[in-house]
């Protein structure tokens, strides 16, 4: 499963730099999705290299979430926990409708089954984002959204993306693009709910986790105000808030998950389909959760893309990168004059077990043999890389 084939019975209907995704001839509502062994950082693309086990590894791991999530012991597990939140927001978060749902129902999800390699899962529409020029504004741009969910489609079986990147953040861990944000804006923090005493600094925690919006389908991940997220995300003002408070009950019990593992949950990213069953609507967990979405720590050391973040960061690449993707351009990579270079051997060869070790830890066995434990390849990893 390392390295599949394309199916022969599906046609392909997106290709993205590390996802493809099928659509199998016989089955109407279906999808099949293809994780490969390469990697994007930067909001660049394809990088260089590809990573040993990546693709199975993010499959058997969205596998095995999307199955913990979906069961209602988990929800009723988690209020009994003692968790290092602010008491007053937890027992809000547990007597709302949503929680008492997930206790009930488990998580919602768009997941089918584990199929020959590949995640099935139920399709859903995808609206469209079209950029237009400002007529008299030059060089500004806007995008014009078409297929939204809208509140008449109540009922009607149909089920929408979310064209929202959703983001939770448990606090401020170093190179966190919030503590600019926070420092360059004194209204912000109140913007995202948090109290005044709030710590703001650089390794400080929430008393509980903030959300922030970021468009999905633009050529670059674009932040919203809540106002902007509510009207792109074509929901009712009802289905909003279900999204916001699955959101915050997911990252509450994700951390959790991760705790239990001495592994510390700092932010990540989900995204929804909205579903508009005859027996109400449902707000869906959709694409996948695994390391490459989430912001994970262990004993100082990233367990994540981070790491291949923090490898880039400070080279010539990624300064040009991040220069041009200030210039709000929408033709921005053709502003940088040479792309990344490949991993060195040393780093590649730390790199390629990543994966399987996270796969291992997560799902509780020995999925890949021969990998090291956390805490070996932690300290092969402070030795390579010299973190």
């Amino acid at each position: 499963m390392n390295k599949l084939q394309d199916p022969v019975q599906a046609n392909l209907i997106y290709e993205g730099s590390v996802k493809k995704i099928w659509k199998p001839q016989k089955e109407n509502d279906k999808l099949w999705f293809q994780f490969t062994d390469a990697y994007s950082v930067f909001d660049w693309g394809k990088m260089p290299d590809d990573i040993e086990n990546k693709g199975k590894s993010l499959t058997l791991m969205g596998e095995h979430f999307f199955k913990y999530f979906a069961k209602p012991e988990v929800w009723q597990k988690l209020e009994k926990e003692d968790l290092a939140l602010d008491k007053a927001w937890l027992k809000d978060r547990f007597a709302h409708a949503c929680f008492k749902n997930l206790v009930k129902n488990g998580m919602p999800n768009h997941f089918v089954k584990l199929f020959e390699g590949y995640l099935e899962v139920v399709q859903g529409i995808v609206p469209k984002a079209t950029a237009h020029s400002v007529s008299g504004i030059n060089g500004s741009s806007v995008y014009a959204y078409e297929n939204l969910p809208s509140t008449p489609k109540e009922g009607s079986g149909q089920r929408y993306l979310v064209p929202l990147e959703v983001v939770f953040r448990f606090g401020l861990p170093q190179g966190s693009s919030l503590i600019d944000r926070l420092k360059t804006n004194s209204q912000y923090a109140k913007s995202l709910g948090l109290p005044q005493d709030a710590k703001l600094e650089a390794d400080s925690k929430f008393p509980y986790p903030v959300l922030e919006f970021y468009t999905k389908l633009e050529p670059s991940d674009r932040l919203l105000s809540l106002q902007e997220a509510v009207l792109l995300s074509g929901l009712s003002a009802d289905q909003f808030d279900m999204l916001s408070e699955q959101t915050l009950m997911l990252a509450v019990a994700l951390c959790q998950f991760f705790k239990e593992r001495e592994i510390e949950l700092w932010d990540g990213k989900f995204e929804f389909l909205v579903e508009y069953s005859k027996s109400g609507t449902q707000i869906l967990l959709a694409d996948s959760i695994g390391p490459d979405e989430l912001r994970l720590i262990y004993k100082n050391c990233h367990l994540s893309k981070e790491i291949l973040r923090q490898i880039y960061k400070d080279s010539t690449w990624a300064q040009e990168l991040s220069s041009a993707k200030k210039s709000g351009s929408k033709d921005w990579k053709k502003m940088v004059s040479k792309g990344p270079e490949p991993l060195s051997p040393d780093t590649k060869k730390i790199v390629d077990q990543l994966y399987p070790v996270i796969t291992n830890c997560i799902v509780g066995k020995e999925v890949f043999s021969g990998c090291p434990d956390l805490n070996e390849y932690v300290k092969t990893l402070e030795r390579v890389l010299g973190t």
